[in-house]
């Protein structure tokens, strides 16, 4: 039977959806986020288009009345449209005097271009990050930052979708965004070809769910460096946007097309590094079986450009990381409280608070008072439901004192004003939050107890962290006001 013009589902699955004219298909198409364009495929005739379309056609909607598939999606524009909206106020107050890079005629259709010093020669960028690293010094005066919110080093090849970066390739690019991640350098390897993870997911979390049929979990390995930096730690959320390009569609895949939830060995946007730090782990996506066998490549982008990655291939041999730094000692140097100066085992340091509430102007004493040490068994024999710590790491106990010393308004607790985390000096990672908790530990601090001023809390506190990073000796921290303050545990 004859079917009537207008836009229906999309019968290849490729867009949400496609116009019918007619008499065919049309590669006039709209997409998930409601966009209506011109699919660079050329229309197919079908000799039946009523069946697999339906009889009443809509209009194509567009603006705010353009359709989402679910609720969820909704929720992620929101958020996407809040963080977007910050990052162009942030922008509209820096000063456009900092920008000083040049992107040359042969950029890419992404916006990606290649760094120029101010003569208008490209600039060796590796070497620059490899001396700052040695030095303390940022590489940001001489890399610039581009207006097009991305710059790569001159001698970085490729990164482009029609000349992706290869497996075991590392690529280094310049952040350049509001905030502290502004003129930071990262090294970006994909470390092997991409496979079906779908079972391992499914497996690793009993409250994740399938992908949806024709679709199956993505696992990319990747390794993210620091090489350089204006301001540390940094992590690569809110900075660095990782997703996937499908080939076949021509569309970009995200968390809005499914997500994986639970990955074993999962990368962790929110892991802070230190210049020279490493985050290793597998980003995984739910793709079109279509999809993987056209070869989908991995995505990064930032501020408004794009860089790619191809995730097929054969299994390549990674040389490590020529910016992946050496172990970190501190030497005494600066005031004591800082990385390089940490307050000495058993010896008390005064924090004082800069919050919101109460506890803002309260100072408090704080002390190790005693050597951290591996209290992995004692926590698993404390309560069953404890989850033993990943391969390679122990759960690290320190024994330490809180004591009151001033206060506008009393009584107060550490709770929600004093949270810690843990430097590891191996690794160059900060390990706290939810991903490094122990569980419930026994003579655990209870820092949701109120003293008034002269009261103390003492306890233990604990935060699962590398062997590796246990053998030199971990420093305690904690942040305040955008500053961290460090204690010595051995």
């Amino acid at each position: 039977m004859d079917t009537q013009k207008g836009w229906f589902d999309d019968p290849y699955g490729r867009y949400l959806r496609r116009y019918y004219d007619g008499e065919k298909w049309t590669n006039q198409v709209q997409t998930a986020t409601g966009d209506v364009v011109t699919e660079s495929l050329p229309s197919v005739a079908m000799s039946s288009p009523a069946e697999s379309t339906p009889t009443e056609p809509f209009e194509p909607p567009t603006g705010s009345e353009a359709p989402q598939s679910n609720s969820k999606k909704g929720i992620v524009f929101v958020i996407l449209g809040v963080i977007v909206a910050l990052i162009v106020i942030g922008g509209l107050v820096e000063d456009d005097s900092s920008s000083n890079v040049s992107i040359s005629d042969g950029s890419s259709s992404e916006g990606v271009g290649l760094v120029s010093s101010s003569d208008g020669s490209n600039q060796d960028a590796v070497g620059v990050a490899g001396d700052a690293i040695g030095s303390d010094e940022s590489v940001s005066g001489e890399l610039g930052s581009s207006d097009d919110g991305l710059a790569v080093a001159a001698n970085s090849v490729g990164g482009t979708r029609d000349d992706p970066v290869a497996v075991g390739e590392s690529f280094l690019f310049e952040v350049s965004a509001w905030g502290d991640a502004d003129g930071s350098v990262w090294e970006l390897t994909v470390l092997g070809p991409g496979t079906d993870i779908t079972d391992a997911v499914l497996d690793e979390n009993m409250f994740n769910e399938p992908p949806e049929t024709g679709s199956l979990f993505y696992g990319v390995p990747v390794r993210l460096v620091l090489a350089s930096a204006n301001k540390e730690p940094l992590a690569p959320l809110f900075n660095i946007k990782f997703d996937m390009f499908g080939p076949a569609a021509m569309q970009i895949f995200d968390e809005m097309n499914g997500s994986c939830s639970f990955v074993p060995d999962q990368f962790d946007v929110l892991t802070e590094v230190f210049v020279g730090g490493a985050i290793e782990g597998v980003l995984c996506f739910a793709l079109p079986q279509a999809e993987v066998k056209a070869g989908p490549m991995l995505s990064a982008e930032t501020a408004r450009d794009r860089l790619f990655w191809s995730t097929t291939g054969d299994q390549p041999t990674v040389p490590p990381s020529e910016f992946r730094g050496s172990t970190f000692t501190p030497d005494g140097s600066g005031v004591v409280g800082e990385r390089s100066n940490p307050a000495p085992l058993g010896t008390s340091h005064n924090l004082t608070l800069d919050t919101f509430g109460d506890a803002d102007k309260s100072v408090w004493q704080i002390t190790v008072t005693g050597p951290g040490s591996d209290i992995t068994d004692a926590v698993l024999a404390y309560n069953q439901f404890n989850d033993p710590p990943s391969d390679g790491y122990i759960f690290y106990g320190m024994p330490v004192e809180f004591t009151l010393i001033e206060a506008e308004k009393e009584p107060l607790a550490p709770w929600l004003n004093i949270s810690f985390d843990i430097f590891g000096p191996n690794s160059l990672k900060i390990f706290g939050g939810y991903e490094s908790s122990c569980g419930v530990i026994p003579s655990s601090l209870e820092d949701m107890t109120e003293i008034f001023t002269g009261g103390t809390l003492a306890g233990q506190v604990c935060l699962a962290i590398p062997i590796e990073d246990v053998e030199v000796g971990p420093l305690m921290s904690v942040v305040q006001n955008d500053i961290r303050t460090y204690w010595a545990t051995n």
